[in-house]
């Protein structure tokens, strides 16, 4: 019996085919259009494209090993892979397969496809000729168009071409003019990224592409496509570099810090208001964490008109203050977000109050110089001079949100203050625009390239900030209010918030210590960079001890009862950890006397308030007790990954696990609590 031979309708050839013939002949004798339900490179046939690619890519490596041109650099690479990022591992493949040229002159693609492509079927053997043309490009996004489609330009090329690029993952996450540098390669109707994507620095006088110039110049290479591609790693890693020391120098630049004052008042808090109020200090709602630490009334000091501008504080529906009054039986504490506004803070608060208040305490925590210590000068071989000239400062205000007072008073959503604010901008000078206003800088056609740039940061933000918020901002307003037609593309489509941050990061200039997860990714790096500095955790112990810091000894003695020997010994490699992530390198670290009882005896009188209250959990504490959230959830997370390796009878129960969350929250407030003191500024 016969079996009736399959066919499908061919646009390209105008009849219907066997399924064999077109297999054979798509996209190579036969040019079939972008929308061919058959081909797995139209869009839409993502599914299918991607299981293309993964047989091409094990049929490279595999033919790589054959090659005996190749053989023995797949197999040193592969060898080091684990002991190199994925963007050194991918830029060898690059350089091995599209750029080295073996002793007979031919590239390794080329003497592949002269043997006819052995290992490849017709699908696959199209592909690896589409990544043969694979190339170094500065991607700027333009439009993000559904869950994997988006558009964008090649900042590296004068015409600036829109291209259709297909990838979920940046989908999923880019905003609109976001900038990444990555190798691609053309499919017959889209764009695919292959390997990661580098964030390359900005500055107020360079652009990404002036900046990749720069980097490329210090590293001693050249802007052409070979040295770019087998090199994309190095870039990658001065880009990187350069970003994390432009964020250092300008947190060294800065004034982010904590400051309190404490007083004894010599009257209750109900027969001070007067004075409190006639000083100018406003009734304001006790937050959860400071009623938590037994704080009954709070007071803001706004403010003035002046020094709102003084310090670019002023936004609609809100009112920006000077600093904080808690009040508690006969106790005052004030906080400010700089020394100098608590000294103002102070001088205001005393006066108010005269003989009634006596001064006991004043702390400050210069959290980013600690921070800015914590990363360490990058290494001048990876970071151009010239990147380096203005770093700039992260600036930081406290404001409070008014309260309307009326049905048809400001819009105080999240989305009106946004747009609000922008709103206002629109009117104000902006270094950016040389201190133009963007309404000015709209009718000078000199400033126009400038605008849009500032234009087009703003856009990044807004789509930045609806995607991690889940909210909707509309900035598109702005483009025609300011007449930048040639940026005015569609915002993204509503997107799931990510559960965790992909590979692409917002400009340096954005608040580097606003972002919890960025934080926890950033110390994560920082441990296992510092890490590799030892060959054993004896040694970085022996670096702690040395240093003064006795902390696992002291620790150990203080912590008998709440945690046993055995969990003790799983918890020790993450308390040095801690240590690492804290105290820069080479830097001593002795601790105060009694400071690790203290801290153990505060931690154990507040789990007994928690004990008592059925809605104590394990965050409110982290948020109550820890001085650095961030590190402590990153130390929780390796303890979590080392208890899954170990063998059934060591695991740790859950009992254990809340012994070892006390001790390493106890550790790592020890150790914070003795840098602050060992180096406050």
């Amino acid at each position: 019996m016969s079996k009736k031979s399959k066919t499908r309708d061919c646009p390209a050839v105008g009849r219907p085919i066997k399924s064999i013939e077109c297999g054979e002949n798509r996209h190579r004798s036969y040019q079939c259009p972008a929308d061919c339900p058959h081909s797995p490179f139209s869009l839409g046939n993502d599914e299918q494209f991607s299981l293309i690619e993964d047989r091409t890519d094990t049929a490279t490596i595999e033919r790589a090993y054959e090659d005996r041109f190749t053989k023995a650099a797949i197999a040193a690479a592969a060898k080091d892979r684990s002991a190199h990022s994925l963007n050194r591992w991918y830029s060898t493949l690059v350089n091995l397969f599209f750029n080295s040229k073996g002793e007979d002159g031919l590239l390794f693609g080329e003497r592949w496809k002269q043997a006819g492509y052995p290992g490849l079927r017709g699908d696959e053997q199209f592909l690896f000729d589409c990544k043969r043309q694979s190339r170094f490009i500065l991607l700027e996004v333009q439009t993000v168009e559904d869950s994997e489609t988006l558009t964008g330009i090649d900042l590296l090329q004068p015409q600036g071409e829109r291209f259709t690029i297909v990838d979920r993952s940046l989908a999923a996450t880019a905003s609109r003019f976001q900038r990444f540098a990555c190798i691609a390669y053309p499919s017959p109707n889209y764009w695919r990224v292959g390997g990661t994507l580098a964030t390359l620095p900005k500055t107020k006088d360079y652009s990404h592409r002036d900046a990749l110039t720069e980097i490329v110049r210090h590293l001693g290479g050249s802007l052409e496509q070979s040295w770019l591609m087998a090199n994309f790693d190095k870039v990658a890693e001065a880009g990187e570099a350069t970003r994390g020391e432009l964020n250092r120098l300008a947190l060294l630049n800065s004034d982010l810090i904590e400051a309190t004052a404490d007083y004894q008042l010599a009257k209750p808090p109900a027969k001070l208001r007067p004075k409190i109020e006639k000083a100018g200090f406003q009734v304001d709602e006790v937050s959860d964490n400071e009623a938590a630490a037994g704080w009954h009334e709070a007071y803001i000091l706004p403010l003035t008109p002046e020094e709102a501008r003084k310090y670019n504080a002023e936004q609609a529906g809100t009112t920006p203050y000077l600093g904080i009054l808690l009040l508690r039986n006969q106790n005052a504490q004030l906080h400010a977000t700089s020394k100098a506004n608590l000294d103002e803070l102070r001088s205001r608060f005393e006066s108010a109050l005269g003989p009634d208040v006596a001064f006991q305490k004043e702390l400050v925590s210069n959290h980013a110089a600690q921070r800015a210590n914590a990363i360490g000068a990058a290494d001048p071989k990876l970071v151009p001079p010239s990147l380096l000239k203005d770093p700039g400062a992260f600036e930081q205000t406290s404001s409070r949100t008014d309260a309307p007072v009326a049905d048809d008073a400001l819009d105080l959503t999240t989305e009106g203050l946004i747009r609000s604010y922008y709103e206002r901008i629109l009117d104000q000078p902006v270094p950016e625009l040389g201190g133009a206003t963007p309404r000015q800088a709209s009718q000078d056609l000199q400033l126009r390239p400038k605008l849009i740039e500032w234009a087009k940061g703003a856009t990044t933000n807004v789509d930045t900030q609806n995607l991690h918020s889940g909210i909707n901002v509309d900035i598109n307003w702005l483009f025609k209010d300011l007449g930048l037609h040639e940026i005015d593309f569609p915002p993204p489509p509503p997107r799931p918030i990510p559960s965790s941050d992909f590979d692409i990061e917002d400009d340096f200039e954005d608040n580097f210590l606003g972002d919890e997860d960025q934080e926890m990714e950033f110390l994560d790096d920082l441990i296992q960079d510092r890490l590799e500095e030892y060959e054993t955790a004896a040694e970085a112990l022996d670096d702690m001890q040395a240093g003064g810091c006795d902390l696992i000894e002291e620790l150990y003695a203080a912590t008998e009862g709440i945690i046993g020997a055995e969990q003790f010994d799983i918890v020790t490699p993450l308390l040095i950890c801690a240590w690492l992530a804290v105290v820069p390198k080479g830097k001593p670290l002795p601790l105060p006397p009694g400071l690790v009882q203290s801290c153990t005896q505060e931690f154990l009188r507040i789990t007994a308030e928690q004990s008592r209250s059925p809605d104590g959990t394990e965050d409110e504490m982290i948020a109550k007790m820890c001085h650095d959230p961030a590190l402590l959830l990153c130390l929780l997370n390796r303890l979590e990954a080392t208890n899954k390796t170990l063998p059934k009878k060591l695991k740790l129960s859950e009992a254990d696990k809340t012994s070892a969350f006390a001790t390493l929250l106890i550790g790592t407030n020890v150790l914070l609590e003795a840098y602050e003191q060992s180096y406050p500024f």
